[in-house]
């Protein structure tokens, strides 16, 4: 077993533990941790996915499906699946209707080749430790021309003025009132440590650029806290 330097463990058990014990209360933390603007960082990475009636989108790492409603929001004709590595976080919300959901692991994704028209994943990559591997399975499972989309947290540009305000607030006040809401200090501790220690974003770029992504390209949120990133699949060539 690896021993993640975060986690002093295996990543995948650590985040399939915590994750399982907030999952009623992850999107509560998530509107508060970004003053009610999750949706709206949703919305701007979805935008990316190009959407049109009849194409079909994996929506991987959904959680209880906030991603999936935005999409069928914007597209209704939208054709949305949905999975997730962990059971508790797909059963936690019993509002996602008749959406099609599964339990996986992005790293070995049980879709054939050349199935989504679109890929997208909210705060997934930052939680696997070898998402390398997990960018070419995604990749596999696009069909040429297919488009991927990332949005995560990501560390915090050195030059950033406001970085200690931003990080004395991740720092103290997240992992408090995450410890007051969900009652896990640690899982929200753990979440600072994994976006600090994340890949920034324009090594994230290089990262989709060496798995095979072509017309790639990323964006900063919320003073640069958060990042959205997308990537195509080369087409076929003729």
């Amino acid at each position: 077993m690896n021993i993640d330097p975060i986690t002093g463990g295996s990543r995948s058990h650590f985040v399939q533990g915590e994750f399982s014990a907030i999952a009623r209360r992850y999107e509560l933390m998530n509107q508060l941790m970004t003053f009610g603007q999750v949706n709206r960082l949703r919305r701007a990475a979805i935008q990316h996915l190009q959407l049109s009636p009849g194409k079909q989108v994996l929506d991987h790492g959904a959680g209880s499906g906030q991603i999936s409603r935005q999409i069928k929001k914007m597209q209704p004709d939208t054709r949305i699946f949905a999975s997730d590595f962990n059971v508790e976080m797909i059963i936690a919300d019993g509002k996602r209707g008749n959406l099609p959901f599964a339990v996986s692991d992005a790293r070995q994704l049980p879709y054939p080749a050349d199935t989504f028209d679109g890929f997208i994943c909210g705060f997934l990559l930052r939680n696997i430790s070898d998402y390398q591997n997990a960018l070419s399975e995604i990749l596999r499972t696009l069909k040429p021309g297919g488009v991927f989309v990332s949005l995560d947290t990501t560390p915090l540009n050195p030059g950033n003025i406001l970085r200690p305000l931003i990080q004395l607030y991740m720092r103290v006040m997240i992992p408090l009132v995450g410890a007051l809401i969900t009652g896990r200090f640690g899982a929200y501790a753990y979440l600072i440590k994994s976006s600090e220690g994340f890949t920034p974003a324009d090594r994230l770029e290089n990262d989709l650029n060496r798995a095979g992504f072509t017309k790639t390209g990323y964006r900063k949120k919320m003073l640069g806290a958060f990042a959205i990133h997308w990537g195509q699949k080369p087409p076929q060539q003729v």
